[in-house]
């Protein structure tokens, strides 16, 4: 298991968003910035899996350079999925 302190120090930057799902409506989607020692999709989901309820336990993982902004300097999280390819 790793700890919490040691993971968290991996992950530079996070965004999470809403994804459509045909069975449940939405589920989480989450992006991430990751710092020195990188972080692996999965590690991540079983990390977060054991802090959070089964619902809130995102379903996408993307790891990228940075989050992609809108105009404004804010994450469009509305605009993640089609910005991701993820539509």
């Amino acid at each position: 298991m790793v700890q919490e302190g040691q993971f968290w120090s991996r992950v530079v930057d996070a965004a999470a968003f809403a994804l459509a799902d045909p069975l449940r409506g939405e589920t989480v989607g989450l992006v991430v910035v990751a710092g020195a020692g990188g972080v692996e999709p999965g590690e991540l989901r079983r990390f977060v899996a054991e802090r959070v309820s089964r619902s809130k336990v995102p379903t996408r993982v993307v790891v990228l350079d940075t989050i992609p902004l809108g105009p404004t300097g804010k994450v469009q999280r509305s605009r993640l999925p089609e910005l991701l390819g993820l539509t």
